[in-house]
């Protein structure tokens, strides 16, 4: 006899409770009494034979058994999240993709000129993270979208990954500027230069001048960006020296008019796609992610 399963109304009562540890927040959140969220509870415990939280007069928590199944229930309901949204949008062919703002516009755009012209019926959103700065790829940076393009790996199982480009940072200033500018000669030149600095970029030009093996002392900034990319664009118009990503950087030395001083990587998490794979096998996400690793920039 096939087992008997939980309505997804009372698994999501249960995990509501269990991330507030309260009745009365979770009625909150499920605009229902706080009387209806512990009958649906009980209803829930009943049906599992097995008592999910503890009954104490400061609060609830949650049994041994109620953090097991919490993790499951949660694994589940994220990935029914993702599907539905995705599903919604199925027959539209919508794939919604967040990346670097450097990566959708130095990266992608350029490219999609060529995409539209192979697949006029495919639509693109984009959704732009300000900040190139790394941070773990986890569950709570992926949500919502298709596809993601972002530096390192996921943590979770749930993802394929597909290294895209090496992220290594690397110094780069225009050609005009490095005319006009004092010499260039060694890495250790660059404490009479300006620098476009970004926010949160302090470590990454210490490292930077750290792994050169020489440290001069670098000048104090009167020009900081909120991020990344607005400094490697003060660069491109002629206000210094900027660190950028060596995919951004080669792709803007190819144009002839940026240049990179000293062959010096810092090492930086690489560059994927990270596909759900709850979602790799409809068609549009494929066919996106296909041309992405065989026909773009990206393509090896």
């Amino acid at each position: 006899m096939p087992t008997r399963l939980p309505t997804i109304a009372s698994l999501q009562t249960f995990e509501t409770v269990a991330r507030h540890g309260s009745f009365a927040s979770a009625s909150k959140e499920r605009c229902v009494s706080a009387s209806a969220i512990s009958h649906q509870i009980s209803d829930l415990e009943t049906l599992l034979d097995i008592e999910l939280f503890h009954r104490e007069p400061n609060g609830i928590k949650l049994t041994r058994a109620g953090k097991f199944y919490l993790r499951y229930v949660q694994d589940l309901l994220s990935k029914l999240s993702i599907a539905t949204s995705t599903v919604r949008g199925y027959d539209d062919a919508v794939v919604s993709i967040q990346t670097y703002a450097s990566v959708s516009r130095r990266m992608l755009v350029p490219d999609l000129s060529n995409f539209r012209t192979a697949y006029p019926k495919l639509s693109i959103q984009f959704q732009s993270i300000d900040s190139h700065l790394y941070c773990p790829v986890n569950d709570a940076v992926l949500e919502n979208h298709n596809i993601y393009i972002l530096c390192g790996q996921p943590e979770s199982g749930d993802y394929e990954s597909y290294r895209l480009a090496g992220s290594s940072l690397v110094l780069i200033c225009s050609r005009a500027y490095a005319k006009k500018a004092p010499p260039l000669k060694a890495p250790r030149d660059i404490a009479e230069h300006e620098l476009t600095r970004y926010v949160g970029s302090e470590d990454d030009w210490e490292s930077w001048v750290a792994m050169s093996g020489e440290t001069p002392a670098l000048l104090p900034s009167n020009q900081t960006f909120a991020n990344r990319d607005m400094a490697v664009l003060a660069a491109e118009n002629n206000l210094g020296l900027a660190l950028a990503p060596e995919f951004v950087a080669r792709r803007l030395e190819a144009g002839g008019d940026m240049m990179i001083p000293f062959d010096l990587r810092l090492p930086y998490p690489d560059l994927y796609l990270i596909l759900p794979k709850v979602l790799k096998d409809i068609p549009h996400v494929r066919t996106f992610c296909d041309w992405l690793l065989t026909e773009s920039v990206f393509a090896n």
